[in-house]
């Protein structure tokens, strides 16, 4: 009996290939492995093709979960768009049948979808985590508008983790073309408040102030405004301690920084973590300056554990859980932020408070799940674990 005959008698589980740069600790990524997790992997089970090469954050737990790691140079360069895309048709078919490819990679998923539809593969998802991205001359307005043809050309689905960065990669008719929310859901197993018995509660102007940043170090993330606030707030002699967790392309940069203004015994750069968690529970308020972003996971994550964050007003209101925890500030004003900081963080929600407002807003795993499962394979039912 072969693989497909085999799938029809429901002996093995349809697979479905997600494709990402890297399956390293970002957002979006650390999403698509709280879904992995959660999965009835006896049902369905998830591939990741990457683009890049050499190990990746994620590639050992993939393995252990059954999932395999696909490897393809990917490159936009126009000469080589045809070749590109035919490695990566090639590449599915040999590695398949999948029910469904999905897509997660901003304007390039029409590329992708296009091999998926040369590839035979019947359902094909564009994801859609951001609300801008890098460049605004004519030559990426051309860009974005042929990937947008081939993302109405090539997908059968359009998902986004929020109205706003839906409507920034597929256009205004999002909702209108059956476009589908599915909120960055968040493991609320790892993602938990600490007991009110055993929460330390700071008073920012009498004790140290513990503020984190979990981000990847591209422009996006806009750590240099992070390092002009922990300058701010030395001079107004706030007791603070600013963390780092991530890394990126201007690691080295900012941490050159950081000492060329003697901040080092203020801020501290801890690389990548896999205890977020706690680092977050250890804190008295998360900082997200960012220039522009889509549905942080980290956010919804921070305010899983109760912890009280300080975002940019470039930040998505959609975040917002109302629960009281977000305090949304100028990115033009440092001195509205360290004023914040010397404010203080009195309130925080209870734990049934935090999973009343997760669940009501669907971003518990299973909530996800629900939602992306019947896209893989239209017209049947797929259940969760």
């Amino acid at each position: 009996m072969n693989e497909s005959e085999k799938k029809q008698l429901g002996e093995m589980p349809i697979r479905v290939l997600h494709v990402v740069g890297a399956m390293n600790r970002g957002g979006a990524e650390s999403m698509l492995m709280s879904l992995y997790r959660g999965l009835d992997k006896t049902k369905t089970q998830f591939d990741f093709l990457e683009f890049t090469h050499g190990a990746t954050d994620f590639s050992g737990e993939i393995q252990e979960l059954g999932g395999r790691i696909l490897k393809c140079k990917w490159t936009q360069i126009p000469s080589h768009f045809r070749s590109t895309q035919k490695a990566v048709a090639q590449l599915i078919r040999d590695e398949g049948p999948y029910a469904a490819v999905h897509s997660h990679t901003l304007f390039a998923s029409g590329a992708v979808l296009n091999a998926a539809r040369v590839a035979g593969v019947p359902v094909r998802i564009a994801h859609a985590h951001n609300t801008s991205d890098v460049g605004t001359g004519v030559a990426k307005q051309l860009y974005r508008a042929a990937a947008r043809w081939l993302i109405r050309r090539n997908a059968t689905a359009r998902v986004a983790c929020s109205p706003d960065a839906g409507r920034y990669l597929f256009g205004p008719r999002f909702f209108a073309n059956d476009g589908v929310i599915v909120p960055n859901s968040v493991d609320l197993k790892r993602f938990r408040p600490q007991a009110p018995a055993t929460r330390e509660r700071r008073e920012p102007t009498t004790k140290k102030v513990t503020l984190v940043s979990v981000a990847r170090f591209e422009p996006v993330k806009n750590h240099h405004f992070l390092v002009e606030l922990a300058e701010e707030l030395r001079a107004r002699e706030v007791e603070f301690v600013m963390k780092f967790v991530g890394h990126g392309s201007l690691q080295s940069a900012i941490t050159a920084e950081i000492d060329e203004r003697d901040l080092g015994d203020r801020v501290e750069m801890l690389g990548l973590r896999s205890d977020v968690e706690e680092i977050l529970r250890g804190s008295d308020a998360l900082l997200m300056p960012s220039l522009w972003e889509g549905l942080p996971v980290t956010l919804v994550e921070a305010q899983a554990t109760g912890l009280p964050c300080l975002v940019s007003e470039a930040v998505t209101r959609d975040a917002d859980l109302g629960l009281g925890l977000l305090n949304y500030l100028p990115i033009d004003s440092v001195s509205a932020w360290a004023g914040a900081i010397e404010a203080g963080f009195r309130h925080r929600p209870t734990a049934s408070e935090i999973q009343d407002a997760l669940g009501a807003r669907g971003y518990t795993v299973e909530a996800s799940l629900d939602k992306l499962l019947p896209l893989y394979t239209p017209g049947e039912s797929t259940r969760t674990t």
